[in-house]
């Protein structure tokens, strides 16, 4: 069942407005090359047409309302473009071996005054792998919430061969002894791990959590708009990038 708002306005723009989750209830398919909409119902398939006609007027108006609207750049003395090249400094202290990537575009005052920001709040960082500490439950704490009467998978053992076992014996020793994991006993569910060659040559552990994952209720909004994170970085000077875990 899908519920609707009924908006009394003198000016409709729109007979109807249906959103993402409305048109995954009805089971509905979108052709926009057909300008239709087909959806299932007890009696058959029900079929929505577009007039062209209109389609096309709706178009030319909103083509027409582009050209006549400024632009929302907040710099308009030229394009601001991405800095290409990056330079490796050293925030010495008491571990030499400190150091961050900025850019090469800074004047002499501006990478000086960004050197004592880094310094001033280096304890901030996390240096190794050892040193990442987890977040308190108080903060987040991620659960899976499986569909009531999933049945549980459990995945056929792979067989790796002796190169690749090495690897993941490894790999696993690796996050045991940083505490990323720990050992469990799951008599239920159990997946298999995979290794993805990397760009490098190497090898990258996964898990497979195909089976899992179809147990699961899937999120249509898992993240936000990329459009919305461009216009929030509007009026910017600077962009940094940090690595969490």
């Amino acid at each position: 069942m899908v519920r609707f708002l009924v908006v009394d306005t003198s000016y409709p723009s729109n007979n109807v407005i249906l959103g993402r989750s409305a048109l995954n209830a009805i089971g509905a398919v979108i052709s926009t090359l057909c300008l239709k909409m087909k959806f299932p119902t007890e009696y058959g398939i029900g079929e929505v047409r577009v007039s062209q006609w209109s389609a096309r007027e709706c178009l030319c108006l909103a083509l027409g309302k582009m050209q006549n609207e400024e632009g929302r750049r907040t710099n308009m003395e030229g394009k601001i473009n991405p800095v290409n090249t990056v330079k490796n400094v050293s925030l010495g202290g008491e571990k030499k071996e400190k150091y961050v990537q900025i850019g090469t575009n800074l004047s002499p005052e501006e990478e000086d005054e960004l050197k004592r920001l880094l310094q001033n709040w280096e304890d901030v960082f996390e240096w190794e792998e050892g040193e990442i500490r987890g977040i308190s439950e108080s903060i987040i704490r991620h659960e899976l919430h499986v569909k009531e009467g999933a049945k549980p998978v459990r995945q056929k053992k792979r067989h790796f061969g002796n190169e690749q076992n090495q690897i993941i014996q490894e790999e696993v020793q690796r996050l045991l002894s940083l505490g990323y994991i720990r050992e469990v006993h799951y008599p239920e569910w159990i997946s298999n791990v995979v290794l993805v060659p990397k760009a490098g040559g190497k090898w990258r552990m996964c898990v497979d959590f195909t089976d899992l994952n179809k147990a699961c209720p899937k999120d249509s909004y898992p993240l936000p708009r990329i459009d919305l994170l461009v216009d929030s970085t509007s009026g910017c000077e600077r962009l940094s990038m940090l690595d969490a875990y």
